[in-house]
């Protein structure tokens, strides 16, 4: 196992785990012949600038990494620090990277579930799409930019229907009008971001095929949404189901 518990600040990563299950970590390691790093956090801890430095803490030194599975639970965070985070394994690992998800790698963290040559997933495990999201205050709760355009949009279409003044003046105030140029440029980075991790080992070749994968992750009607690898499969991901020998490790 490549983490050492002694590397690893408690505030920010995987100490507590390490400890406890460091022996099921070392006999997965055994049957699948390479080195496991987990990268696995709770429910209550999100990918950020702070879970990378502790990360880069606990495997710096690993600059030529032949082969390494990297098993990974998390439900997101920031986008670009989990791309970074992708992206370094990417560099670091000279051979085969293979991502194990046995539950969750939603929003964000499926940068890094979708940076290896391969996927590996549990009959119930589910990425999540990397459309970007925002707390919209008027809401109490976080939106995806995706349904913001598509109300502007309807708005759009009223204009031209010649709905009232009132009814369209009313519509307007409910959105962050002065944003929308902002939101068009997310949806735009985190395409492109994504585009750049699938060409580097998933679609290595196929700029095309990463396109559409990287379109459709990013634009699902619902944020929360599951992504199985049955949709993963028909995206072109190199995906499989994890085997009976796999599942009881």
């Amino acid at each position: 196992m490549l983490t050492d518990p002694s590397n690893v600040d408690v505030p920010y990563a995987f100490r507590r785990f390490i400890n406890e299950a460091s022996s099921l970590l070392s006999g997965f390691e055994n049957f699948i012949g390479i080195p496991v790093l987990p990268i696995l956090m709770s429910p209550y801890r999100f990918i950020d600038s702070s879970v990378v430095n502790a990360f880069y803490t606990a495997v710096r030194g690993l600059s030529d990494v032949n082969d390494l599975a990297v098993i990974l639970n998390s439900i997101g965070g920031d986008v670009d620090e989990a791309y970074l985070l992708a992206r370094y394994l990417q560099g670091i690992v000279k051979g085969r990277l293979i991502v194990y998800v046995p539950r969750l790698a939603k929003s964000a963290a499926a940068f890094i579930a979708l940076a290896g040559d391969e996927l590996v997933m549990t009959p119930i495990a589910e990425l999540g799409p990397i459309d970007p999201v925002i707390y919209y205050d008027r809401a109490r709760r976080f939106v995806p930019i995706q349904s913001i355009m598509e109300s502007f949009n309807r708005i759009i279409e009223a204009l031209r229907s010649g709905l009232p003044d009132r009814v369209i003046s009313e519509l307007l105030d409910r959105l962050p009008i002065i944003e929308i140029g902002d939101y068009e440029r997310a949806l735009e980075h985190n395409r492109d971001l994504l585009v750049r991790i699938l060409k580097a080992r998933m679609l290595k070749g196929n700029e095309g095929k990463a396109g559409e994968a990287a379109e459709k992750l990013t634009s699902y009607k619902q944020h929360s949404a599951a992504v199985t690898v049955s949709d993963l499969m028909e995206l072109g991901i190199k995906v499989r189901l994890t085997n009976v020998h796999e599942e009881e490790l």
